[in-house]
Parts: C-alpha cells; structure tokens; sequence
C-alpha cells in the first residue's frame, strides 16, 4: 500500500511539476540558443561591415578616393542601418514564438495539474467510498 501510494505521489509530481518544468526549460534554452545564433550572425555581418569599410579608407590615396569613399558613406550607413532593422525584427520574431511556446507549455502544465488532482480526488473518494 505505501508503495503504490508513493508511486502515485512520484507519478503525481513528474506530472504537475517536473514535466512542465523540464519542458519550459527546454523552450528557455531553445529560445537562448536561437537568441545566441542571432547575436553571433549579427556580430559577424557588423564586422564584416567595418573591416570591408575600413580597408576601403586604407585604399585612399588621393582626394578623388577620399571623395569617393565620402560618398559612399550614406550607402554603408543605410546598409547597417538595414542590418540592424532586420536583426531587430528576428529577435522580435524569437521573442514572440518563445512567449507562445512559454504559454503553450505553461497551458498544458496546468491542465497536467488538473488532472492530476482531478484523479487524486476521484481516487480518494473511492478509497473512502470502499471503507
């Protein structure tokens, strides 16, 4: 009888609260790691951006360069300005697939929960019933 109660209690718990709790985890470190290739990604087009800029100012030799490199100036501002929006935007985007997939899990947490108890009372009452 302690066995299976204790059974019951472990089944219970994995249930209500690890299961739930091991399934927001793993949709928290999902969302880290998307977050994370996000970063890195950017990191590397940002540079990417600078260095190909800065060998452009390396290239100057004369005012005619100088005023061609000046020129494009507005073109390297506008494509990192670009960058930077669209970035924004897939952070955005795994912000708000994390915050559903977060609810979803939250959603089914409860409903474990529920049940659970909803068992555990149907279960007690027959226990009672049968004294």
């Amino acid at each position: 009888m302690a066995n299976d109660t204790f059974s019951q209690f472990n089944e219970q718990f994995e249930k209500g609260v690890f299961g739930p709790m091991r399934n927001f985890f793993a949709t928290a470190t999902d969302h880290a790691e998307k977050i994370a290739g996000i970063q890195v990604e950017a990191a590397k087009a940002y540079t990417d951006i600078s260095f190909k800029n800065a060998r452009e100012i390396l290239e100057i030799r004369d005012a005619e360069a100088l005023k061609t490199y000046v020129g494009k100036q507005p073109e390297v501002a506008k494509e990192f300005g670009e960058r930077v929006k669209a970035d924004a935007e897939k952070v955005t985007a795994a912000n708000q697939d994390f915050v559903e997939k977060a609810q979803k899990v939250t959603q089914d947490g409860v409903a474990s929960v529920q049940k659970a108890a909803e068992e555990g009372v149907e279960k007690a009452q027959k226990t009672a019933g049968a004294k």
